[in-house]
């Protein structure tokens, strides 16, 4: 009997969960009576009588001959009704009963064939279930086309890089689907309805999330500072500009003041001091014009570098968004070629390759079906659960089917 012991394990955690049948499945909570059928074996101890007790095997009619008590029916009885009913015949025959007991030396194989590394009969044990029946049987057939234990191992890691990868790339289109938004948001566009899609998928990774979420307040609140500064810098200018319209109306008036002081020194009619003192003021009015232009240049020219600074500071995120792109574009691509190239792989010995649906990895799916004959020789076809139990006898089918998911 061929087993593979590193991959019983993992069937028999993994397939103890549930499988899918059609119908419903045969199930009980409790394993069921087992009833004798031709073929079976009991050893029957009489005490204090050797002679009649021993080994008798269930002939092909249903009964077990015994010396001295006759042929006694035995075809869908269970122990205890074989006892009890050798005990009357004890007490017919000998006058007084004799105490007897009646335990199964061997019963009827399990069947199992189908989907199995090793199709056979197999010893039936007490409360067998179909999962234990699988386990005996090798669990799954071991790849087409080759016996090689390497090989084998390099399919288990080829079924791993897939499932790895997968869950990757789920998560790097997340992140692109996220990027795209945020480029959408420079360029003031609605989403595409594709990437909206991805950016809502419940497949991501919390740290991009909070690091792009980080970005955007960062970018917000820069560019919020600097409108606050370029508004006081265009409000200064404005102000600015008024006190210059009214010093320049000053140093027009103290202008006429120092034509007029000139006329009248030329007139004789007031001293040069007061010619001195006009000049004077005129030249502090021309200083503070002056020194105004200046300021109000400058307020002018700091709004105009902040505007451009908040253009800057755009650019450059969406000069990294566009960075980020890429590369996430390139690791998606690397991880759809590994993808591939464990596909290829396994579909070279035609091992079913694991599906995605909904984002996480779906194994192939073992459905059990069982064929029992009853006390009257009929047989019927029934699905039978993972947990279910078996009796001596039975045949078990056991088939795989491959989930169809979304291809990656």
């Amino acid at each position: 009997m061929r087993l593979f012991p590193k991959l019983l394990l993992r069937f028999s955690l993994v397939f103890a969960l549930a499988v899918t049948a059609a119908g419903a499945a045969l199930s009980q909570d409790a394993p069921p009576a087992i009833t004798l059928s031709p073929g079976d074996t009991l050893n029957i101890s009489f005490f204090a009588r050797p002679d009649i007790s021993g080994t008798v095997r269930v002939r092909g009619d249903g009964t077990i001959a015994i010396h001295q008590l006759g042929e006694v029916a035995a075809q869908g009885r269970t122990e205890r009704e074989i006892e009890a009913d050798l005990r009357g015949r004890t007490r017919a025959v000998f006058g007084s009963e004799v105490s007897v007991t009646v335990e199964a030396a061997s019963l009827r194989p399990v069947y199992v064939f189908g989907d199995v590394a090793a199709p056979g009969a197999y010893e039936f044990e007490i409360a067998m279930t179909p999962l234990q029946a699988f386990a005996l049987a090798g669990g799954d057939p071991p790849p087409a086309n080759t016996d090689n234990p390497a090989i084998m191992l390099r399919v288990e890691s080829e079924k791993e890089r897939i499932t790895t990868a997968r869950l990757r790339l789920a998560q790097v289109e997340a992140e692109i689907a996220r990027l795209e938004a945020e480029e959408a948001e420079f360029m003031r566009l609605e989403r595409p309805e594709a990437t909206a899609k991805a950016a809502d998928s419940d497949v991501e990774d919390p740290l991009h999330a909070i690091l792009l979420d980080l970005r955007r307040a960062l970018l917000a609140g820069r560019t919020a500072g600097n409108d606050e500064e370029r508004t006081l810098a265009l409000d200064t200018a404005r102000v600015l500009d008024q006190q210059l319209a009214i010093i320049n109306d000053q140093v027009d008036t103290q202008r006429a003041a120092v034509e007029r002081a000139q006329r009248l020194f030329e007139q004789g009619l007031t001293p040069f001091d007061s010619v001195q003192r006009s000049l004077a003021a005129l030249s502090t009015l021309r200083s503070s014009s002056l020194d105004a232009q200046t300021e109000a240049a400058i307020n002018a020219r700091v709004a105009a570098s902040l505007t451009n600074r908040n253009e800057e500071l755009v650019t450059l995120r969406m000069l990294d968004v566009y960075r980020q792109l890429l590369v996430q574009s390139q690791n998606a691509d690397s991880l759809r070629s590994e993808i591939a190239l464990a596909t290829g792989f396994l579909e070279r010995f035609d091992v079913p390759v694991p599906v995605s649906a909904g984002g996480e990895i779906e194994e192939p799916v073992r459905q059990f079906t069982l064929t029992r004959r009853d006390e009257t020789g009929i047989s019927r076809t029934v699905p039978i659960a993972a947990d279910g139990y078996l009796l001596p006898g039975d045949t078990l089918e056991v088939t795989i089917s491959v989930p169809e998911g979304d291809d990656l």
